[in-house]
């Protein structure tokens, strides 16, 4: 039997580099409006991108690009697909917009995000009135519940969530010890309830990961991407979890496959968040930034740097503060650290 998650070293020390990842979040922000809107428009693409990549859709990354950012698509690209990429990207956007107004993931909820994620078709917004399956023709591995008992199960399934999610936000952002694990393993069981609920036709996986990356923003923390390299691991978990609830008896363990995949991408994203935000300090922040450049291995040099424009910012603050009187007189100060960083594309977006 193996050990629970939280008694494995590899996950121990995922979750605290994660904790420290997002400290250190929180002692950069707030941050920009026009830094934040360009950090969600590369995450948009991104998640488009993965999360559709790995349902099957044929667009690459630089088409997803093209396509979302441009307006221009493929030629050699189906309609269908091109839909897909832009449904996914609306329902992303519409994250935040509920996340302003904090809107409960009731029923109405998960139906809208689905109808943006299927953008003409159909059953866009609408529960499945048929069986369905997860397999093919020769080895069908799993059997979704009957169409009729959809209404209900996601009813009783989106009110447990309104139940369990600000205990979750609470565990996060209410203590300075959060407990990590525990997150992790909540949002393991809600994207697999949901997905074995299988309420629609199609969309299902797309919709799913959008109601994940919900649960993610309201804590805090940036949304996730199952990559194209991770996909084998994640129908694993599904598979695993069919397995572990029917032998294990170990309570939590059917879950603990996705969860520590699911950390394993989170790690990606913060640290994506604090690659793309090292440079962006504010005044009273340069000490984080100068962390960063540590942490990230920007070279001795640059840290170096970083520390010497930081000690003469707080100086200036500190002579400002001491000598108001001399505020009128024109004087050189640093307000910003900079720390010069390379992005590329993919999970460092």
């Amino acid at each position: 039997m193996s050990k629970p998650i939280d008694k494995q070293q590899k996950y121990t020390d995922i979750f605290s580099e994660i904790d420290a990842a997002f400290k250190t979040m929180k002692a950069l922000r707030p941050i920009s409006d026009s830094a934040l809107r360009r950090y969600r428009e590369e995450s948009d693409i991104l998640s488009s991108f993965h999360s559709n990549a790995i349902e099957g859709n044929t667009f690459t990354y630089d088409e997803t690009r093209l396509l979302i950012k441009d307006g221009v698509t493929a030629t050699a690209r189906s309609m269908r697909e091109h839909n897909d990429i832009l449904g996914h990207s609306r329902a992303y956007w519409s994250l935040y917009e509920s996340l302003k107004v904090n809107a409960p993931p009731n029923e109405k909820f998960v139906l809208d995000i689905h109808a943006k994620v299927l953008q003409g078709d159909d059953y866009a917004g609408r529960y499945r009135d048929a069986q369905v399956y997860i397999g093919d023709a020769v080895s069908i591995k799993y059997t979704a519940p009957s169409a009729d008992k959809v209404p209900k199960l996601l009813s009783e399934y989106t009110a447990k969530l309104i139940e369990e999610i600000p205990k979750s936000v609470a565990g996060i952002r209410g203590t300075s010890n959060p407990d990590w694990p525990k997150l992790f393993g909540a949002l393991a069981a809600h994207h697999i309830d949901f997905e074995r609920i299988h309420p629609f036709f199609d969309g299902n996986g797309r919709t799913g990961r959008l109601l994940l990356n919900y649960e993610l923003l309201q804590m805090g923390l940036p949304p996730l991407n199952i990559t194209m390299s991770d996909r084998a691991r994640y129908n694993a978990a599904f598979s695993s979890h069919d397995a572990k609830v029917k032998y294990s008896s170990r309570p939590g363990s059917q879950y603990e496959a996705m969860a520590k995949l699911f950390a394993e991408c989170e790690l990606r994203s913060v640290q994506g968040w604090l690659k793309m935000f090292a440079s962006y300090a504010e005044s009273g922040k340069h000490e984080a930034a100068v962390e960063l450049a540590k942490k990230y291995g920007f070279g001795e040099k640059a840290a170096a740097d970083a520390s010497k424009r930081a000690a003469q910012a707080n100086k200036a603050q500190s002579d400002k503060a001491a000598a108001p009187d001399k505020a009128a007189k024109p004087a050189k100060s640093v307000t910003t650290v900079k720390v010069s960083i390379k992005s590329n594309k993919g999970d460092q977006k």
